[in-house]
Parts: C-alpha cells; structure tokens; sequence
C-alpha cells in the first residue's frame, strides 16, 4: 500500500481542523511535517514519557488479564478511548441523548481521522474483553489487511495506556501467508472464526494509511533495544504502540492553522507586508501582484481606530486562585487538559513582537460583563477586560461585538491586535479581517 498521497494528507489534515487554502504550494516535506505534528498533539505526545520502556512503566491493570487472574480493579481501555472526546462532541452525545436518541460520532467512512478514533475504541474493547490479536481489514475483505498481536499494555497514566504490538500489513499478493498467521493465532489462543468474538475491524483504504503512518511514528517511542519475540510467520512484523487519541485542542489548532503560505502562490511565506504585518509572502514578486487588492486592507488597518484595553491577567476577586480555561475544543481527559493556572503578576509573553496578530474577543449576555481576549496560539492564555478599567473602551468595544460586524450571535469578534505594553494591548476595531478567519 502506497504511504499517503499529497492530496490525501490535504484531506486528512481538513478533517483535522487544519484548513490550508485550495492550491497551496506549500512543499510536500512541510506537509508531511504537518501531519506528523497534528497526529502527534491528537495524542498528546509533549505528555508522553520516551522511551516508553515496558520494562519501565508499571502495567495497565487489564479488565480480563490474559494470564487469566479474576481482578475486581481493572480499568477500562476502552473507555479511556471513549472519554478523549472534546467539550463540543459530549455536549452533542448529552443533546442526542436527551432528545431519547442514540449518541453518534457521525456517518462510517467519511472522516479519516474519526474513523481512526472509531478503530481504537474498536482495539480497546478487544483488549477489555481479553483477546490478544485482531485484524483491520478494507470493507469487502478483499484488497489488504492489517494483522496485530498485542504484546503488552503499559500504564503511561491513571487514564493513557500505551498499547505495545507487532504488526503487518498484508495485500491479495501475500494474503495467503495473512491467513496462515490467524489460524495460528486461533490454534494457539483458541476460539473460532466468526464464532467466538475474535475482532475484525473495518478500515477505508485512507484510514489504514493513517493508522500505518501512526504505527510507523510511534515506533520511534519504544527503546532502541527493546526486541520482543515473535512468534510463528512474524519474521516480518514490526513493533510500535498506540495511545489514545482525541481532536485537536485550540492550542494546536492555533498552531497547525498559523502558517497557510503565501498569499498569492501558496509557496512557502519569507516575509509580511512590512506596513500592516497582516498578510504573508514568499517573496517580493508576489507583494507586488497583491498590492492592488491588498492595498485597502493595510490602509484601513493603518487608518482604523485602534483602542488601547488593558488587560488583567487574573480574574477580579480571583488573585489567590487558580483558574482553568474551557472551549468546545477542550478534550475532557486529564492528561491532555492545561494545568490549573495559578495566580501571577507577572506579565504574560509576548511571541509576537511589534507584528500584529489577530484575537478573538469574546463577551457574554450581560451588560457589565467581563471581555475575554486571546490569540489563536494562546501564547499569553487568555486575558480579562473589565469594565472599571476603562469604561468608555469597554462599552465601544462590546457595541463592536454586538453590531453588524461582529457577527456570531453578538458573542464574540475576530480583529487585528498589537502587543502595545505588558498588560496592554492595542486592537483595531471597527476594521473586520478580509480572509476567512480558521480558529
């Protein structure tokens, strides 16, 4: 089976949440960089220790340990694939079940990457019911399949197993051989085809790319030395391991969507407009074929009533307290949530320079309330605007939000900022961005 094609990491990288524009020209190598940063946050791999030595980490207390002790303490590893969900898909599981319907993740086989999810739900149920081995196969169980025996599972976290495997990729050239392997599996571990449960897990030609693409990266987290024994027809069988995976959070969405490339061409960006700093090229030719449309926008942004708010970093009445910031996106698993933020004084970074950036604004229903303000990588968390710190801007800025171009159901607004002092910021109001806004 051929790696994933160009278009198809596309197509992945759009069901992630990442959205580059239609014909970027951004290289192949920085699209595969891409989707290797995107899989590696749906997992949270800046949380994961490396190696992930099975020698090392304690094992997961299994719900039917395969030695077949009776055990009242195991842990699910089922649901801890379940539960790595974000707020937005629990609110529509808790919606769908109070409307006496049944909670969905969506349609089969149109979204790699929830299908992806779909499959390890799959190996974690297999896993709870004590099987060793499974196989993923394409949907009419004819053109490839994936063979796994699973070797060990490992306690990363109270809810991340790791889940060590061997693994192999078969086609109709060299099924046969496939074949021979599950029977073994079966003469050996017992159980009957189609009989006793052993699991068969169905994967779109896209999908098994990406789970091989995973496989393929997660090997690099087992040690270097670490050489399991392999049974019967496992002579070519390769071994890596799985973690949960979840959506993307709003940090790596900021992150993974930050550079689209240049605005003309879609190569790669080398600088921005050097009097607004709102828009990116590849080069010198390309700034000069924008300028015509692009001229308004720098004009505007230049001409436009920028107000200073000031900003705290703590929540009025909340100096000793720690906070937590939640979003749709916000995945409801412990190990992938922000820690709790203690209270500071000091002044949050600033990544950005004297460039401008955008934010978005965010306010509630009521009149008085709070305006909540952070930029697409959250590289200063998210800052409070109150009203007793300026009360004439305040009012201003939530008229913004509430007016015709705020949009959003008058709850929140994108706009073009500047970093003008440590709790200060510098926001061009009444100018709307010209390009679609990915957050």
């Amino acid at each position: 089976m051929d790696p994933l094609s160009r278009s198809e990491i596309l197509q992945v990288l759009s069901h992630m949440g990442i959205h580059l524009p239609n014909g970027t020209k951004l290289s192949d190598d920085v699209l595969e960089r891409r989707v290797r940063d995107a899989l590696n946050a749906s997992q949270s791999r800046e949380n994961i220790p490396s190696p992930l030595g099975p020698s090392s980490l304690p094992p997961w207390p299994m719900m039917k340990p395969w030695d077949g002790t009776l055990t009242l303490e195991g842990r699910s590893i089922f649901e801890t694939m379940r539960l790595s969900s974000s707020v937005q898909e629990m609110d529509a599981n808790a919606r769908a079940l109070r409307a006496g319907q049944q909670p969905t993740a969506g349609p089969l086989y149109v979204n790699p990457f929830m299908d992806l999810r779909q499959t390890m739900m799959s190996i974690g149920h297999t896993l709870d019911d004590g099987k060793r081995w499974c196989v993923l196969q394409d949907p009419k169980c004819e053109r490839y399949a994936i063979n796994v025996r699973f070797l060990s599972i490992l306690e990363v976290g109270k809810k991340t197993p790791a889940i060590v495997l061997l693994y192999r990729l078969y086609t109709r050239i060299d099924g046969l051989q496939g074949i021979k392997w599950c029977q073994h599996q079966y003469d050996k571990y017992g159980g009957r085809p189609g009989v006793d449960g052993v699991m068969m897990i169905t994967a779109t030609p896209l999908e098994t790319k990406l789970l091989l693409k995973l496989l393929a990266m997660n090997a690099k987290l087992l040690p270097q030395d670490y050489t399991p024994v392999k049974d019967l027809y496992e002579d070519d069988y390769k071994v890596s391991v799985l973690l949960p995976i979840a959506p993307l959070t709003s940090d790596a969405l900021g992150s993974l969507n930050n550079d689209t490339g240049c605005v003309i061409c879609r190569k790669e960006r080398t600088s921005r407009c050097s009097q607004c700093q709102s828009v990116s090229y590849c080069g010198l030719d390309c700034q000069k074929v924008d300028w015509p449309a692009h001229k308004w926008t720098c004009r505007s942004l230049k001409g436009g009533r920028w107000c200073t708010i000031p900003f705290r970093t703590i929540l009025p009445g909340c100096e000793h307290a720690e906070s937590l910031f939640l979003d749709r996106h916000t995945v409801l698993h412990s190990s992938r949530m922000r820690d709790f933020r203690a209270s500071s004084s000091a002044p949050p970074p600033n990544i950005h320079g004297e460039k401008v950036f955008l934010v978005k604004v965010q306010a509630g229903l009521d009149p008085g309330v709070l305006i909540l303000i952070y930029d697409r990588n959250r590289s200063f968390n998210e800052v409070f605007f109150c009203e007793t710190d300026d009360p004439a801007t305040h009012a201003a800025v939530l008229e913004e939000i509430r007016g015709p171009r705020g949009g959003y159901a008058g709850l929140k607004t994108y706009r073009w900022a500047k970093r003008t002092g440590d709790f200060e910021l510098s926001i061009c109001l009444d100018r709307e961005p010209t390009a679609p806004v990915v957050w």
